[in-house]
């Protein structure tokens, strides 16, 4: 049984590598096509890294939080009329996931999420060999 737990979870750690390799895959496209929204990312990342160091040394952060805000703003409104301009959805730099309640993890707050109660499920049934069984034994 613990096999088959550990199996499920290698799965879950695949599906995110893959969404991962997907994202990437899609925002490298997209950083060729419309390099204005490879400077905005840039700019958005360098921006938060600021604000963190600011934070850490406790230096006027309530200003630098809100012109961080303000400024984060404006750059997402162009990314996402720059996006639409170009007939993209704002998604498209988002990850993708096949459950989106535990984003492909297998739990969420500590539970597990229904997607990894449905799959062990799923598994232990075709171990069972119930399968067989129904085909021969069923209402028909």
């Amino acid at each position: 049984m613990s096999d088959i737990f550990n199996e499920v979870l290698r799965e879950y750690e695949r599906d995110r590598l893959e969404a991962q390799k997907a994202i990437k895959m899609r925002r490298n496209l997209l950083y060729e096509r419309l390099p204005r929204i490879k400077e905005i990312d840039q700019t958005l990342a360098a921006m938060a890294l600021n604000l963190s160091k600011a934070a850490l040394k406790r230096t006027n952060v309530s200003l630098n939080a809100e012109e961080y805000k303000t400024e984060t703003a404006k750059l997402e409104k162009e990314r996402a009329a720059i996006l639409y301009a170009n007939g993209y959805d704002e998604g498209i730099l988002t990850d993708v996931h096949k459950c989106s309640n535990c984003k492909d993890a297998g739990f969420k707050n500590g539970e597990r999420c229904q997607c990894l109660k449905q799959r062990l499920v799923s598994r232990y049934f075709a171990m069972s060999n119930l399968g067989k069984v129904f085909e021969r034994e069923n209402f028909s």
